[in-house]
């Protein structure tokens, strides 16, 4: 069998759909929707420091490239999405635990303290917000390389988390690259 791969371009439905079938067949199904969950989790994540580079660019051709791999971000997390299942759907709607809840609302406990609200935060600067941008997708491209990485090989949720993990460094170039342009 030849097993799929979505390196050359954005993650599809289509392709999701070849690689949940190969999982199907190596009887890997728990893995894989596993790795789908957490994958589109993250890309979701790293969108948001993508839209910030939109957001404070500087010129129409930062936000039209910053734009491009939002959406690609988008269709990327959307494809994951569509290839769960109902028991892979409930990794993403599972709520936090206790810490994580806690955690959540320390800004709030601390304000119980005596400390004054922080005020809001002035609008990043398109360098910042690309910095930031960069280094989000360059350490969600390792975390999720991370999980591929304990994956039998060859399998369905390796390659996809490599894929994956290949187009948010391919994003991150791109960003880099923008950089580079306007530093020369």
């Amino acid at each position: 069998m030849t097993h799929p791969t979505i390196l050359a371009g954005p993650v599809t439905g289509e392709a999701v759909q070849a690689l949940t079938v190969w999982s199907a067949d190596r009887g890997s199904e728990a893995a894989f929707q596993a790795l789908l969950a957490a994958s589109a989790s993250a890309v979701r994540s790293a969108r948001t420091a993508v839209a910030d580079v939109q957001h404070a660019s500087l010129s129409l051709a930062q936000a039209r490239a910053a734009e491009a791999i939002s959406e690609e971000m988008e269709i990327t997390a959307q494809a994951l999405e569509l290839g769960l299942s109902e028991q892979g759907a409930c990794l993403l709607d599972a709520k936090p635990g206790p810490v994580a809840a806690l955690r959540a609302q320390l800004p709030t406990l601390a304000s119980w303290r005596g400390r004054r609200p922080r005020s809001p935060e002035a609008r990043p600067t398109w360098l910042n917000a690309t910095s930031n941008a960069i280094r989000t997708l360059g350490e969600t491209a390792e975390h999720i390389d991370a999980l591929a990485d304990n994956q039998p090989e060859p399998s369905p949720s390796r390659q996809l988390g490599r894929d994956i993990a290949a187009r948010l460094r391919h994003h991150r170039n791109a960003l880099m690259a923008e950089v580079a342009r306007l530093v020369d």
